[in-house]
């Protein structure tokens, strides 16, 4: 067995790449994981995408619980989709979508955030409140954080908006 993640059939030198890939991106999501406050965003040009998100999102976690918030769910899913991070400030449930990028030349990782999305996230918020809701709150808000990778060895930049949209509907 080369890994216990890799199946011993995969011929020795894909797993062998597969294997250091996969110890890079958990180093990576480890070291976020632990000290998220002083750890870059950088990363090899190479990295899937998804991984990229990952690790925004481990950031994430660790700026919301520095700020003060607590972690209930990171992420939660169900049929009608996934909100990235549901935590606690104070007796407010929050519902947290972030959205990381490598720059701003496609735009903000904010913007991203469109009413389709809204939409989605508000499903999904709806979903929880009526068949888990094991957090007790007095208030429910929805916020965006979006994260920007600084140049090299620098801390990203972290825009987070509170009450970023609301269910007018609902809450």
């Amino acid at each position: 067995m080369i890994h216990p993640l890799i199946p011993d059939e995969i011929s020795p030198g894909f797993s062998l790449i597969l294997t250091v890939q996969l110890c890079i991106n958990l180093g990576n999501i480890r070291k976020f994981a632990k000290e998220p406050h002083s750890v870059s965003m950088g990363v090899d040009v190479g990295l899937e995408e998804k991984h990229f998100g990952n690790l925004g999102e481990s950031f994430a976690r660790g700026y919301l619980q520095r700020e003060g918030f607590s972690i209930r769910f990171a992420p939660f899913r169900c049929r009608s989709g996934e909100i990235d991070i549901i935590a606690t400030e104070g007796e407010t449930l929050v519902f947290i979508e972030v959205k990381t990028r490598r720059s701003l030349q496609f735009g903000s990782p904010i913007e991203a955030v469109n009413e389709a999305k809204r939409r989605q996230i508000l499903k999904v918020a709806r979903f929880f409140i009526a068949q888990i809701q094991s957090v007790p709150f007095r208030f429910c808000r929805f916020d965006v954080l979006g994260i920007v990778q600084g140049p090299s060895g620098t801390e990203p930049v972290v825009t987070h908006i509170r009450d970023a949209f609301r269910d007018e509907s609902r809450f």
